[in-house]
Formats: C-alpha cells, structure tokens, sequence
C-alpha cells in the first residue's frame, strides 16, 4: 500500500466518521483540522516506510498504526497541530506527544525506523 492508498483510507475514514455517534458509542466526528493534518503527516512520510493502517479515534482526530504482533506496534495519533503516539516493542514501551507543523517531528520518525529495522 502507497502513498495513493493511504490517501484513499484517510478520505473513506473521513466519510465514514464524518457524523457524531459514528461508533454507536457517542463518538465525535472526525475533526477538518485533524484530517488535514493527517493528510500532510501521510504525505510527509519516507516512501521506504510500509504503509500504516487508518483509523478515527472516538474524540475526532486520525491515527496510523504499525502493526507486526501483538508485541510489536506503533501508533500515531494526528490532530490539529499535534501528534501522540505510543508504541510497543517488545517489552519496551512508550508514548508521548510533540508538536506537529511542517515536517513529521524527529521522536517519531525515529520510532517508525525502529519499528523497522
């Protein structure tokens, strides 16, 4: 899956969750500004990293996640100006958030490398 196909996800989570209660668990729909910065952090990444899958999270904002086992994932949470992920490596875990403006901050990248190598 390309870069073509994760803009693809990003636009059917869009119509998908684009309505409050989407989950049937009183979700919020899926917030302009997250999409849009969830479109420019797709289009930022590395075309050498694998594809994520994508989701809406309940409070209207996108996330991406790696996923290998049950042992290994990473996951980016994506709203307006801003990213959290959380990740997990073998019993190594994590999380925090930074900033997102104009280029996918270096924690991040960092984490997706890893998760790679």
């Amino acid at each position: 899956m390309g870069l073509d196909a994760v803009i693809r996800e990003l636009e059917r989570v869009r119509r998908e969750c684009a309505t409050k209660d989407w989950d049937g668990y009183n979700a919020d729909p899926v917030r302009e500004e997250s999409y849009s910065s969830a479109m420019q952090f797709a289009q930022l990444l590395p075309s050498a990293v694998p594809s994520p899958e994508v989701y809406a999270t309940p409070d209207g904002d996108v996330c991406f996640e790696w996923y290998e086992t049950k042992n290994k994932v990473f996951t980016v949470g994506v709203g307006d100006r801003k990213c959290y992920y959380a990740g997990l490596f073998g019993t190594e875990q994590f999380h925090g958030g930074v900033p997102f403006q104009e280029e996918i901050p270096t924690d991040i990248l960092n984490h997706i490398k890893i998760f790679y190598t």
